[in-house]
């Protein structure tokens, strides 16, 4: 009877833990202190949202303002905000592409609490705002998402429709990647079911993964890619947090899977 009890017992407290701490395991948010405020050259956009107004940060694309151009929508990883981010745009700018770098509720300066729920309302009022900008074209947004980020993306193609998408270190589904942890998929509170939101989107998908990846295995991408085989899938020679997006091979790479699909920068770029 007292194996019994412990057979039962363990697992028990173990999922019981596991269900009140698991949204600080997934959204360990960095202190809004470690960060700066947004590049001179940027503009502070609030997205409305039950929360409150959340802050997110639009990069111009380089060039003319008056013709409308492509953007992309960004979302980061878990540990990351905002603040860290503008630097690694430069390729894309430069190229003629604007950025609006989402934060998430309850990183940075955002209040609210992240969920999955309020991650996707405040990806879906970005792109709605991406989409009303004169120096947007509306048909032209692309969804990026990094590791988490790529969760994010996976929300927002339950209501929105980008021209493209990319993910870079990106797992299938939470539940999936919980099942590393012995952890039953119905304890998952925010699933974030990226390979069946992928589902919803028609348009082309670039898949990028680091090779030695000890965070988000690789074989979370290869299974995205088995399941979308019309995906374009990238191998880079790097971990999960070292993976370059600051380098120009970086952007070169990214640029040319969209101008293969016809989500052209606008010509006239400085």
């Amino acid at each position: 009877m007292p194996l019994l009890i412990a057979i039962v017992a363990v697992p028990t407290a173990y999922w019981t833990l596991i269900w009140a701490v698991q949204r600080n395991l997934l959204f360990p948010a960095p202190p809004a202190s470690v960060g700066r405020r947004a590049p001179h050259d940027s503009v502070r956009v609030e997205l409305s949202t039950p929360a409150g107004p959340m802050e997110a940060w639009f990069l111009p694309a380089d060039g003319d303002p008056t013709v409308p151009g492509p953007a992309i929508l960004f979302a980061h990883g878990n540990g990351e905000i905002i603040d860290y981010l503008p630097d690694t745009f430069d390729g894309a700018r430069s190229a003629g592409f604007g950025v609006l770098l989402i934060e998430y509720p309850g990183y940075g300066r955002n209040p609210g609490r992240p969920t999955e729920a309020s991650v996707r309302r405040v990806m879906t009022e970005g792109f709605d705002w991406l989409a009303t900008q004169p120096e947007v074209d509306p048909e032209r947004i692309i969804a990026y998402g990094r590791s988490l980020g790529g969760g994010a993306v996976g929300a927002l193609l339950t209501q929105r429709r980008p021209a493209a998408v990319i993910l870079q270190s990106t797992f299938r589904s939470i539940r999936h990647m919980a099942r590393r942890l012995l952890v039953p998929g119905f304890l998952v509170r925010d699933p974030f079911d990226t390979i069946h939101s992928l589902t919803q989107h028609a348009g082309p998908l670039l898949l990028i993964h680091g090779d030695r990846d000890d965070v988000v295995p690789i074989g979370e991408s290869e299974a995205l890619h088995a399941a979308f085989p019309d995906s374009e899938y990238v191998v880079l020679p790097c971990g999960h947090n070292d993976c370059p997006t600051s380098w120009p091979e970086h952007w070169e790479m990214v640029l040319g899977f969209l101008a293969r699909h016809g989500v052209q920068a606008q010509a006239d770029v400085r």
